[in-house]
């Protein structure tokens, strides 16, 4: 960014800027019309429809309006920050603000970028007890951005959507490698485990675990900060993954672990929703089980790794540890 460029408030280069609105659901008239409505699922790059739409007296009975093509609609409550163009005239929900430019002073697409480039910035604005959002007015007056000439800003978009282009690509190419991968290991562990070889013989899950525990069947108190407590998500792909899991308080951990508490080694494997994943924990802090998950350990009569790989040719064949005994 170049030290000559000004600093504008948003305020400073914007037209309008307001809060959207929700007709009643409880009048089905208001709804199935044909002006396009944003919700934030809705939101993408570019806007070109919305799964809902609104008729004219569904417009008429709430404080939603309706923003021209090239408005920058930007969520401010709930999921905040998510960001989008649209390309139709559409009206949007409330927590989604639309934003019509002054077009002599900043392209749409440059703002979306310097929006999104302060993403973390706005979601630390929102506030409120419950539902944390930001008003319309705060945002238009909090928020600044740098303001090049008009042919800078196009210099600038460009190069921007050539790199997200290619990220984009860099995305799908590793995605499908992945996906191809995961098949051929897929093929390789059904070939191991069906076609079993001479001296194998069939123990039930119990029989070489030295021990198998399921979660408190409750779900617990969360809070902002505490002890883990692993989720079925928390174990996806088979990776123990703790920077979004969901914290509990020294008796909430205590009443989870009534049964037994967790030990670096543990099998951990999620039952329930994405069923089927397991991660061996490692030397790491306290946690505990939430809802959906159990723990076993593998006795000296298996390793550990076979447990994993075994699990993996469960999922394969469509089993889950719903009911142990069957393993």
């Amino acid at each position: 960014m170049r030290k000559t460029w000004p600093q504008k408030k948003l305020a400073e280069v914007i037209l309008d800027i307001k809060d959207g609105g929700t007709p009643s659901r409880k009048n089905p008239e208001y709804f199935g019309g044909d002006i396009y409505w944003c919700v934030v699922k809705d939101i993408k790059p570019l806007i070109f429809d919305t799964a809902e739409k609104l008729t004219q007296a569904g417009l008429d009975n709430s404080s939603a309006k309706v923003w021209p093509v090239d408005s920058v609609i930007i969520s401010l409550g709930a999921t905040i920050g998510q960001i989008g163009i649209a390309k139709v005239p559409t009206a949007t929900k409330q927590g989604l603000a639309g934003i019509v430019l002054n077009k002599q002073i900043m392209t749409p697409e440059f703002l979306a970028y310097g929006l999104l480039g302060q993403k973390e910035y706005i979601q630390s604005l929102a506030t409120g007890a419950t539902i944390k959002e930001i008003r319309p007015s705060r945002f238009a007056e909090t928020i600044r951005l740098p303001v090049p000439p008009l042919a800078e800003q196009q210099r600038i978009v460009s190069i921007l959507d050539e790199a997200f282009a290619g990220l984009a690509s860099a995305q799908a190419h590793a995605a499908r490698n992945l996906q191809n991968a995961r098949a051929l290991f897929e093929s390789h562990l059904q070939a191991v485990f069906a076609q079993r070889g001479e001296g194998w013989v069939e123990r039930s899950l119990f029989e070489v675990c030295e021990l198998f525990f399921d979660s408190a069947h409750r779900t617990p108190k969360y809070q902002n900060d505490g002890l883990p407590a692993l989720r079925p998500r928390d174990v996806v792909n088979g990776i123990l993954n703790l920077t979004g899991a969901l914290r509990v308080s020294e008796v909430e951990y205590e009443i989870q672990s009534r049964r037994y508490k967790l030990c670096p080694g543990d099998i951990v494997y999620s039952r329930e929703l994405s069923y089927g994943w397991a991660a061996v924990l490692p030397e790491s802090p306290r946690i505990c089980l939430s809802q959906g998950m159990c723990v076993f350990r593998s006795s000296d009569k298996v390793r550990t790794s076979f447990l994993i790989y075994l699990r993996g040719y469960w999922v394969s064949c469509g089993l889950a540890l719903g009911d142990p005994c069957r393993h």
